[in-house]
């Protein structure tokens, strides 16, 4: 059940390949720019740096949620999993 899932996403996110651009191009944009707002201490990026990268990835991965769960709505596909 898990594998159809993970491989129902990857065609939808197949499908709108600019939602998936999206995301990376806002990962990359908030994990680069991040070091500069807090300093150039090794030690205080070092530590915050996990937490950094996990919320920029949740915070991407927000970005294409609605336009993905707008499509499975409309696609019917919802029904399918209950």
């Amino acid at each position: 059940m898990f594998g159809w899932l993970v491989w129902r996403d990857l065609i939808l996110a197949w499908r709108r390949r600019s939602d998936v651009l999206a995301t990376v191009f806002f990962f990359v944009i908030v994990v680069s720019l991040f070091p500069l707002g807090i300093g150039p201490e090794r030690e205080t990026l070092r530590s915050i740096a996990p937490g950094v990268v996990w919320v920029a990835a949740l915070l991407a991965s927000m970005l294409s949620l609605a336009g993905s769960s707008a499509m499975i709505i409309r696609m019917g596909h919802l029904s399918n999993c209950f």
